[in-house]
């Protein structure tokens, strides 16, 4: 469904729907998108800020496994 510009919100306001349930699905789904990149790009992030510390621990943690058998 193609909206005109500037009467969604209109039609928003009119029947009292949330923006996503008026908006097109390809908006939607690239918003998504986005917001899955973001989420995914912050993860890297962190994983190389604190990768090290974290094989570090698994390693200590494998270590003292070993050592009780």
């Amino acid at each position: 469904m193609r909206f005109k510009p500037g009467i969604h919100r209109t039609w928003i306001r009119r029947i009292g729907v949330g923006w996503a349930d008026a908006l097109e699905p390809g908006v939607v789904t690239v918003e998504y998108a986005i917001v899955a990149a973001l989420v995914a790009i912050g993860a890297m992030g962190a994983i190389q800020a604190f990768g090290g510390g974290v094989a570090h621990v698994f390693g200590n943690l494998l270590g003292h496994i070993a050592g009780m058998g």
